[in-house]
């Protein structure tokens, strides 16, 4: 039996869920993305029409995500005072940000660093 001769309803078990439109992306923020990756980043986003705004640190981005509650995070792994994971961990363990998506970045291209980010991001959805 070939895929397009299943029913609808057998095809919905296969789709991921709907993302949300661009539009409906507003208020993005970047936390401990320095330099030029920073600059570019938030260039495209504004251009894009989103309320860019950054934290330079763990600390201040976690207090931005817990008073502003963004749309969106973005998070570099890479920070010295509070890597991202901790970061990570702290905006998920918060009722108020919990259900904030984030993504994770970083300048690292061990297979390593993204498992420990994916680990800890499953760790959270079963608590």
């Amino acid at each position: 039996m070939s895929i397009s001769s299943l029913p609808d309803a057998h095809l919905r078990v296969f789709t991921r869920p709907p993302v949300p439109a661009p539009e409906a992306i507003r208020t993005v923020y970047l936390i401990g993305i320095c330099g030029t990756a920073m600059a570019t980043l938030a260039a495209l986003l504004n251009k894009a029409g989103c309320d860019t705004r950054i934290a330079h640190s763990g600390t201040e981005g976690i207090e931005l995500v817990q008073q502003h509650r963004p749309h969106v995070v973005v998070l570099d792994i890479g920070m010295p005072e509070m890597d991202g994971y901790e970061v990570l961990q702290r905006i998920k363990g918060d009722d108020v940000s919990r259900n904030i998506p984030v993504i994770m970045i970083s300048a690292h291209s061990e297979l390593e660093s993204v498992a420990r980010g994916l680990v800890q991001l499953r760790v959270q959805r079963r608590l």
